[in-house]
């Protein structure tokens, strides 16, 4: 009797492979693209590539972490968050559907006055919380003050935080 396999070869069958360009994935582009409906921009630069790469984790977390920053869009961004394992092509249609089209003005949050933080934490031994709670309390002489004794001399401008 013989077997339906004795006809296939145990050799290889060379296979050629397409050589694609990566597109460079700006997260700023999708998160306008799913506000505005404007394209699937998704289905047009990223289908077909490898989507376990880190670029694409990286992708998704900025784009939950700007819907999260409107009251429309949070249940949403956390709908969405919760269920990190679906993948990415899911994460983009259920937010390119979900979300109504609206311009969404905002800024993305950023820490203010890093360097006087991290003179305190250096100085005291305070951890960030502590340090951005004592930073309003000083005045800006005070913090010129305390900049003078951490530095460590020198042509350049050498602080020891």
């Amino acid at each position: 009797m013989s077997n339906l396999f004795d006809s296939l070869s145990s050799k290889p069958i060379p296979v050629e492979l397409e050589e694609y360009e990566i597109p460079k994935l700006n997260p700023f582009e999708f998160v306008d693209d799913i506000s505005h409906k404007k394209s699937n921009l998704y289905s047009q630069k990223v289908e077909g590539i490898h989507k376990n790469d880190k670029k694409y984790e990286s992708l998704r977390f900025i784009i939950n972490k700007r819907f999260s920053h409107f009251i429309d869009t949070i249940i949403d961004s956390n709908n969405i968050n919760i269920r990190y394992n679906v993948d990415t092509k899911l994460h983009f249609d259920y937010l390119y559907y979900s979300i109504k089209s609206k311009f969404r003005k905002g800024t993305w949050p950023k820490k203010s006055n890093i360097e006087y933080i991290n003179m305190l934490k250096r100085k005291y031994g305070y951890n960030q919380k502590r340090a951005e709670e004592v930073l309003p309390l000083l005045s800006e002489e005070q913090l010129n003050k305390i900049k003078e004794s951490l530095f460590l001399g020198g042509t350049s401008k050498n602080y020891d935080f």
